[in-house]
């Protein structure tokens, strides 16, 4: 608050003096003029008050910070009091804590605990006279409540550097110690991991590459490498953003393969030069000055390649936060710091520097909203990300290294989690043999595949895409790596030994109560999940087991990305149909166990006999649910195409755990053969 624009407002008691007289309102707290002028100066030059002066200087405090109940700090009116009166960290306190009922630390005072980076016996604390390695402390009012943790640190030219091993944060992520920690990383991947011991050869350049010169030469240009030319290069992953930049087209291509004038360049792609020289490289492909832009010939050659640009790139460099190309992302972003006092073991006084740890959940960031980024990630072999605090290594051996610091907690940061941004494709996905025909193929690496491929267009489908024809295309550089790993075909996000179990998509849980309108323009045939636009979601289980007789049965199936058209694109299936008035929906949409999800309007709760009327269920599965003894049947909700005898459009998934639900499509005479668009 600008407290300059501060003025008097109602009679009342001062919070400060206790005055009764004309007070102002100073960040929700009421004061005297003569106390709103101080607040004013204390404002401008703040100043610890002795209590948080204390923490790393005084024995008595430092015991406390370390012992099993912690330093004692403040209750809510004092650290009010105290932060208006200019301390800046009993002002952090206040601003981070999300819990803003004024009761809640009335009577119970902040506890303050600390921790290190080499912990000291129990013992030994009654004797400390200094924190010692200290790299942050929290701080909690309740038990199993909020508790923010603070991180600390030291500038190297700080009496407290030599016993605080923590540094702040890099302000330009070009710097040495940075380039030097990506290069311990990059010669660490290099020497032992098993997947670089693999790489014997070097890769083709793509069909075109930024030249970004050599050290004393330092002259960018575009370069159309001979077709036989091998060597390594970088690619860039980023978002493009809303406003107009630099690109390559049929008109500026010439003069860019003369050159390109740096200063021109959007911050991004400069910051990738740079990177690109520190590592040591000497070419990196980036899309939009790569791809002619305004040829939609070299578009759709070049896009078609993209699964093999990043699959047989060095390196990507990801730029995980920036929301447009001219945000750059190796300036970080500056934190508001707070200077404290600190006691060194030799007896000089030091200071350093506490700051509120960040928690980033790296699906909120840029790089993980946007749709083409998921491939460009995925078929990376290794990968630097950029975030706007620090760089983070990745590779299938080494899911995710950052340099040792308590600045930044991500969330979901266990690789090994199914829903951690950190995940990995396992290691042979995109190696395994080739399969000898579909009646060889091992029932558990089909599961396994389902599983990978769902969680994929699940992560995928969440993501953004500024133009909605690209649903499929930009998926579909993976879909080519993976088949001519898994040796199997590819219909429009489906799997061929897939396809029955895969069609049990549908709209996501969580996007339930978004509407989003019917996809006007024809992109995907109607049991393609690329055929509405929003989240969607699988059942986990690879549920084709159960009754053989009643499950739906692929009989042949096209779907042409090119020059698809709707009569064209269509799955022929033998299964067992019924009217869908025949299904039992004494409750409406949500029958005694059982769920009907609509595609094109999630929020429909309702289907009555008019809604019905010419709707047909297609039974797609019926099986066991895990290890249980729960049956689960599971049906495409079909409409006919209107004067198209026996060819239907999916308006919907139908799904029930209703014991006995699989007899409504037992009778042998609802078998048929019929033609999904």
């Amino acid at each position: 608050m600008d407290l300059a624009q501060i003025g008097p407002a109602n009679s009342d008691t001062c919070k400060w003096c206790n005055r009764n007289i004309s007070t102002a309102v100073f960040e929700n707290a009421k004061l005297c003029t003569d106390c709103h002028e101080k607040a004013n100066q204390a404002a401008q030059n703040p100043a610890l008050c002795t209590r948080c002066s204390s923490i790393l200087t005084e024995n008595s405090a430092i015991q406390g910070l370390f012992s099993e109940y912690g330093l004692q700090h403040y209750v809510q009116d004092d650290l009010a009091l105290h932060a208006e009166r200019g301390c800046e960290l009993c002002r952090t306190f206040l601003l981070q804590d999300p819990n803003t009922d004024p009761r809640r630390l009335q009577f119970v005072p902040l506890f303050l605990v600390g921790k290190r980076f080499k912990e000291i016996e129990t013992r030994q604390i009654s004797n400390l006279s200094s924190a010692g390695d200290i790299n942050s402390f929290y701080f909690s009012s309740e038990a199993d409540q909020f508790s923010l943790e603070l991180s600390v640190s030291a500038y190297k030219d700080d009496p407290a550097s030599k016993y605080i091993s923590q540094r702040p944060p890099e302000i330009d992520l070009s710097s040495t110690d940075t380039n030097r920690q990506i290069r311990t990383w990059l010669d660490e991947c290099m020497q032992s991991h098993s997947e670089s011991l693999l790489d014997t050869e070097l890769p083709h350049l793509p069909t075109r590459v930024l030249d970004v010169g050599t050290p004393g030469n330092e002259h960018v240009k575009l370069f159309q490498p001979p077709s036989a030319m091998r060597e390594h290069y970088l690619t860039l992953s980023y978002c493009w953003g809303t406003q107009r930049f630099l690109t390559t087209t049929t008109g500026s291509i010439n003069t860019h393969k003369q050159k390109l004038d740096f200063p021109t360049l959007p911050q991004t792609f400069q910051d990738a030069i740079i990177t690109t020289r520190n590592l040591g490289f000497r070419y990196i492909w980036i899309d939009a000055l790569c791809i002619i832009q305004d040829s939609n010939e070299d578009k759709a050659k070049e896009i078609s390649r993209m699964g093999d640009i990043y699959n047989d790139s060095f390196l990507t460099i990801g730029v995980v936060a920036a929301t447009r190309v001219a945000d750059g992302f190796l300036k970080t972003k500056p934190q508001k710091a707070v200077m404290l006092p600190y006691q060194c073991p030799d007896g000089a006084m030091g200071s350093v520097r506490v700051v509120p740890q960040k928690v980033v959940d790296l699906w909120q960031e840029s790089l993980y909203t946007r749709g083409w980024c998921l491939q460009e990630n995925l078929l990376s072999r290794r990968l630097l990300l950029y975030t706007d605090t620090e760089v983070i290594w990745q590779c299938e051996s080494a899911p995710m290294r950052r340099v040792n610091s308590t600045h930044v907690s991500y969330l979901y940061d266990l690789p090994k989690l199914r829903q951690s941004p950190f995940r990995r494709l396992p290691a042979d996905v995109l190696r395994s043999a080739p399969e000898n025909g579909d009646e060889h193929v091992d029932l558990g690496i089909e599961i396994e595949r389902y599983n990978i491929w769902t969680s994929i267009v699940a992560n995928y489908t969440r993501r953004r895409l500024t133009v909605g024809a690209d649903r499929l295309p930009a998926l579909d550089g993976i879909a080519q790596k993976f088949s001519q790993a898994w040796s199997d075909e590819y219909f429009a996000g489906h799997w061929k030994r897939q396809f029955i179990a895969s069609l049990s998509w549908r709209r996501s849980r969580g996007a339930s109560s978004e509407y989003f309108p019917p996809v006007l323009e024809y992109r995907a045939p109607s049991w393609s999940w690329a055929s509405i636009d929003g989240p969607v979601e699988f059942d986990p289980e690879f549920n084709t087991s159960g009754k053989k007789d009643l499950n739906a049965k692929l009989l042949s199936v096209a779907f042409d990305l090119d020059v698809h058209s709707k009569n064209e694109d269509a799955a022929i299936l033998e299964a067992s149909l019924i009217p869908a008035a025949k299904v039992p929906h004494p409750n409406g949409l949500s029958g005694p166990g059982h769920l009907w999800y609509m595609d094109h309007d999630a929020r429909i709760t309702y289907l009555n006999e008019e809604s019905l009327k010419d709707t047909w269920c297609m039974l797609l599965t019926e099986g066991r649910v895990g290890s249980g003894k729960l049956i689960r049947a599971t049906a495409l909700v079909l409409r006919p195409e209107p004067d198209r005898p026996e060819t239907f459009y999916r308006a919907g998934l139908f799904r029930s755990d209703m014991k006995g639900i699989s007899k409504l499509w037992a009778d042998p005479r609802t078998r048929r053969q019929v033609k999904v668009v």
